[in-house]
């Protein structure tokens, strides 16, 4: 169980800065300059900009269920199985998540979280 909490921690922190690097330089509408000021008034998000930080408050979200949950499992020693599938399943969503909420495709991106949702619902049945 300890491997995906790690994952998760990973992803996050890919998700932490992907909106930033989406929003400042030669890829954002807002120039490292800006990035570097008190960012007081700002050029309005990209809408892929705008879906990767929607992405990170929603990762932060379902962190707040997978770590207890991932936690509990861990210290208990004895993870069963449906656990472990579980974490696998919403490690694995975690990691498509990004792009399918980047890319705009419409439906994708509920699917991959309902996928990701059904992991943390498998780990809550095994507690």
């Amino acid at each position: 169980m300890l491997t995906y909490i790690y994952a998760a921690i990973i992803i996050f922190i890919v998700q932490l800065f992907s909106g930033t690097l989406t929003r400042f330089g030669p890829l954002g509408t807002s120039s490292l300059g800006e990035g570097l000021r008190g960012r007081d008034e700002l050029a309005a998000p990209s809408p892929v900009n705008g879906r990767l930080e929607r992405a990170k408050n929603n990762m932060i979200e379902a962190l707040l269920i997978f770590m207890p949950l991932a936690i509990l499992h861990q210290v208990s020693g004895d993870a069963p199985d449906q656990a472990m599938t579980g974490a696998l399943v919403f490690v694995i969503a975690r990691i498509v998540y990004i792009p399918a909420y980047a890319s705009g495709i419409l439906g994708i991106r509920t699917l991959v979280w309902g996928a990701g949702h059904i992991g943390l619902l498998m780990m809550a049945l095994s507690l």
